[in-house]
């Protein structure tokens, strides 16, 4: 008769079985039939010798899932780090930050650092591994004097030609005009402003009398103004050339690339 194993009922973290496995020893087999012929006592004493060979072992189950369910648990932790911080596959210039799931706007914000807009000069960038939402180019001001508002003065008169381009050549952004002329946007919090610039559209009617806008220009990527759709597996090399000089009082000005939030 082949052996016969008997569940034991024991489990470890849902993965782990234990069973008894018989034996032959004492010169008894584990798996012969009862001896009805022998008296009482013989009974007890092959019964007494079974549970003497008997031994414990466990499923080949633990040998195999343990590595696994570690490693599961390797690849969990991972996507959950890069869900809660896309900043990791950020290859580009600068550094992205991450403002989490919370953040209602400007989830998102990669900073290129400074540009001097008082002198002629072309600078580079380039952008790789961004996410995988609408992201928008411009420049962040911040004030000279205290408690100056930005919005409203617009002092930045420089003339700057931006140009997002693919690896491939492929333009994504173009835009070319004085600042003044562009959107400058600033929160209720900060008296800075972020200086960008929204592509055209058109006033279009509905059949049931209502009206939206149409986006005109769209370029490849989305491209529509400085903003645009990046694709997080492509590289896109940026270009800021300052062809007009501001003058009088210089202000900070840093380049900016932002977008995301659950808004």
């Amino acid at each position: 008769m082949s052996h016969r194993f008997r569940f034991l009922g024991c489990r470890l973290a849902g993965h782990f079985q234990c069973f008894d496995e018989p034996a032959a020893e004492h010169g008894v087999p584990a798996d012969s039939p009862p001896l009805a012929s022998i008296g009482s006592l013989a009974a007890l004493a092959r019964l007494a010798a079974e549970r003497l060979s008997v031994r414990r072992i466990c499923s080949l189950r633990v040998k195999m899932r343990a590595p696994l369910t570690a490693a599961g648990m390797v690849l969990v932790l991972s996507l959950y780090l890069l869900a809660c911080n896309r900043g990791l596959l950020y290859r580009g210039d600068g550094h992205l930050a991450d403002a989490g799931f919370a953040a209602a706007i400007d989830r998102y914000v990669v900073d290129l650092g400074p540009i001097d807009l008082g002198t002629n000069g072309v600078r580079h960038f380039v952008l790789a591994g961004l996410p995988n939402t609408t992201m928008t180019i411009g420049f962040q001001a911040s004030p000279s004097l205290e408690r100056e508002k930005l919005r409203q003065t617009k002092p930045l008169f420089a003339g700057v030609h931006l140009i997002v381009t693919r690896a491939d050549g492929t333009v994504v952004i173009d835009e070319n005009g004085r600042l003044p002329t562009w959107v400058w946007s600033s929160k209720a919090t900060s008296l800075d402003s972020f200086i960008y610039r929204r592509g055209q559209s058109e006033r279009v009617a509905l059949q049931n009398g209502f009206h939206t806008n149409r986006r005109l220009g769209v370029r490849s990527d989305a491209g529509w103004g400085t903003s645009f759709d990046p694709d997080p597996f492509r590289r896109y090399d940026v270009a800021v050339r300052v062809w007009e000089p501001m003058v009088g009082r210089p202000y900070p000005v840093r380049v900016l690339v932002k977008g995301g939030g659950w808004k």
